[in-house]
C-alpha cells in the first residue's frame, strides 16, 4: 500500500521506537501484524490533529497510540470472547477496529456485541483510512458479512456530515427558510443513500441522527 500518501492524509504522533514495540509485544504475549507494526514505527505512535492533540468527529476513526491499545487488548483478553483482539482503531462510544491473532481479518468491536469483521485485511482497511470513510469497499464488505443496517447508517453519518457543511446559517438573502433548509439538506441525503442501493433510508433516521449530534455536541463536557 502507498503509505506516503497515508502519511500526507493525517496528522501523526513522533513514530513508536524498536523499545516501545518490543514491550508492547512482550506485554501482549504475541506480535503484532506486521503492516501495523510497519505504521507504528514509521509513520507514527498514533494520529493526532491539527492541533496536536486529538482529531475531530469528522476524523474519525482515530489510531489509537500503541501504549492505549495495549491497555485495552489487556482488558479484553478476560473475556472468552475477545481474548486475541488488538485494538488499534476508535471510532468512540466505544468502538473500536481490531486484528486478531491467528486471522487476517480486521474486526469491529462495539459494547458488548460480538465481534464482526469489516475488512479482509489490514492493507484494505489502511487504505480505506487514507482515502475516506466509509469506502465503496468498506459498506460492500459490511453487506457481506451481514450487517447491512450498519453499513445504512455508516454511510447515512457520513453523506450527513458533508451535506451539513454545505448548510450557510449566515446567507439571509437565502430563498429557503431555515425548516426548508433542513428539510432539503435531509432529502439530500436520503437520496445519497438510496442511490447506493439502500431503498429503505428515509428522512425521519437523518433527522434523528442529526438531532443527536447536534445533542451530543452541545452537552458539558464531564468534570
Amino acid at each position: 500500500m502507498n503509505l506516503t500518501k497515508l502519511r500526507a492524509r493525517r496528522h501523526w504522533y513522533y513514530p513508536a521506537s524498536h523499545a516501545d514495540m518490543d514491550r508492547a509485544e512482550s506485554q501482549l504475549g504475541y506480535k503484532l501484524p506486521r503492516l501495523l507494526a510497519v505504521v507504528y514505527k514509521f509513520l507514527g505512535n498514533g494520529t493526532v490533529g491539527a492541533d496536536g492533540t486529538h482529531e475531530s468527529l469528522q476524523d474519525l476513526p482515530i489510531l489509537m497510540p500503541l501504549e492505549e491499545s495495549v491497555q485495552l487488548a489487556l482488558s479484553f483478553a478476560a473475556d472468552p470472547g475477545l481474548a486475541g483482539l488488538f485494538p488499534f482503531a476508535d471510532f468512540g462510544c466505544a468502538n473500536w477496529m481490531c486484528t486478531k491473532t491467528g486471522s487476517d481479518f480486521v474486526y469491529r468491536v462495539s459494547g458488548e456485541d460480538v465481534p464482526f469483521p469489516i475488512a479482509l485485511d489490514l492493507e484494505q482497511w489502511l487504505v480505506q483510512f487514507g482515502e475516506g470513510w466509509p469506502s465503496e469497499s468498506h459498506l460492500r464488505i459490511l453487506c457481506e458479512a451481514g450487517h447491512r443496517d450498519m453499513a445504512r447508517l455508516m454511510l447515512t453519518n457520513g453523506r450527513l456530515i458533508e451535506r451539513a457543511k454545505s448548510l450557510d446559517r449566515t446567507n439571509d438573502d437565502c430563498d429557503l427558510n431555515p425548516h426548508l433548509q433542513l428539510t432539503h439538506i435531509a432529502d439530500q441525503v436520503v437520496a445519497d443513500v438510496r442511490s447506493q442501493g439502500f431503498s429503505d433510508s428515509n428522512r425521519e433516521e437523518v433527522y434523528l441522527m442529526w438531532l443527536t449530534y447536534e445533542v451530543f455536541k452541545a452537552a458539558p463536557s464531564p468534570v
